[in-house]
């Protein structure tokens, strides 16, 4: 029992007066055999009871010493195996920190993949992307084509029923030569005339069959060309060719108003536009519709101007070019104009420089 209080104040007042009570404590604590009891002889009754209750106080104190030795051994043997455990719980410490470092690591390098990958994938999207944009134009322009190709195959489908109309017709006219071949056989009396005339059926037949075939392999020629005139100048000819395809085009060129808007046409190009590629077309398909009016007729109606370099300027029969002489010899010709032959009026005038 711990010695506290008034009692440790009377213990320690007793060390300080009283040798023997220290005495007594010095055996105690080395362990030495217990005093006799004889010094007590002649002591007071409350000097012997104080110091046996100080003795017994001093048993109590040794045994609380003693278990507080066993206690430090134990918290010395406890201290040991913390002190093993916690050398041990470092260790699993810096093994867990070298495995964190390898697991940042891993991360780390898993991470640049990862970003690698991203990007890898990014880029297969901006190429997937890519090939569908030229995918995309791929399939239109293979649409255009097969537009352009089936409007090739139905003017190819026209061309061939022409052309067959034209080998009726040549079949007609053979028919029609047998007949009169026939018809010389029978009358002997005008072989001579019937032959000359089968001759010459002949080879009218031949002359209109060739001429007919470069007509229509000319138009063809034509017509291809023109679609390659800009749209300013086939806007200005709706009248003339008011629908798509060979067959308009060769009918709007038959037709006799068609010549003055051609002309006209011909000129925009020449001198306004300055487009000598649309004028040149223009200008051939102008002579090519002269050409199937006149066809069209018994006999020509129409005439190209006969004008050259250095021709004097007359008024009646030419135009004049910006800066120009009102006077003198013909220096440019730009254009030639066109008449009327049966009433010899001039249509449109010879486009000069002066």
């Amino acid at each position: 029992m711990a010695i506290v209080g008034k009692d440790r104040l009377d213990f320690l007042e007793l060390l300080r007066h009283d040798e023997e009570v220290r005495e007594i404590i010095r055996q105690i604590v080395s362990g030495g055999s217990r005093p006799s009891p004889a010094w007590v002889e002649g002591e007071r009754p409350e000097a012997i009871q104080k110091k046996q209750e100080l003795r017994w106080a001093l048993e109590q104190a040794q045994q609380e010493i003693t278990a507080l030795t066993e206690r430090e051994q134990q918290a010395l043997a406890d201290g040991d195996h913390y002190r093993r455990a916690f050398e041990q719980a470092q260790r699993q410490c810096q093994t867990l920190e070298q495995q964190g470092t390898v697991l940042r690591q891993s991360l780390e390098q898993m991470q640049r993949e990862a970003a690698q990958a991203q990007e890898e994938r990014d880029q297969a999207r901006r190429q997937c992307h890519d090939l569908e944009q030229k995918e995309t134009v791929l399939r239109q322009h293979l649409e255009q084509v097969q537009r352009e190709a089936a409007q090739a195959r139905e003017e190819r489908d026209q061309v061939r029923r022409q052309c067959q109309n034209l080998e009726e017709q040549g079949t007609g006219l053979r028919q029609r030569l047998e007949q009169v071949q026939r018809e010389a056989a029978q009358a002997r009396q005008e072989r001579e005339r019937a032959q000359g005339e089968a001759q010459s059926l002949r080879q009218e037949a031949k002359d209109a069959d060739k001429v007919l075939s470069q007509r229509f392999a000319e138009g063809w020629r034509l017509y291809q060309q023109y679609q390659q005139v800009s749209d300013y100048f086939r806007d200005l000819l709706t009248g003339v060719f008011a629908r798509p395809g060979f067959e308009a085009f060769i009918i709007g060129a038959a037709q006799e108003r068609s010549l003055r808007p051609l002309w006209s046409a011909t000129r925009e190009a020449l001198m306004k536009c300055r487009d000598e590629s649309s004028a040149n077309i223009l200008w051939d398909i102008f002579q090519y519709s002269l050409g199937l009016v006149n066809q069209s007729r018994p006999d020509d109606v129409f005439a190209l101007e006969d004008v050259a370099v250095g021709d004097r300027y007359d008024i009646e029969r030419h135009a004049l070019t910006g800066g120009s002489r009102v006077q003198g010899t013909v220096r440019v010709v730009h254009l030639p104009g066109y008449r009327n032959v049966r009433t010899g009026d001039i249509v449109c005038k010879s486009l000069v420089e002066i």
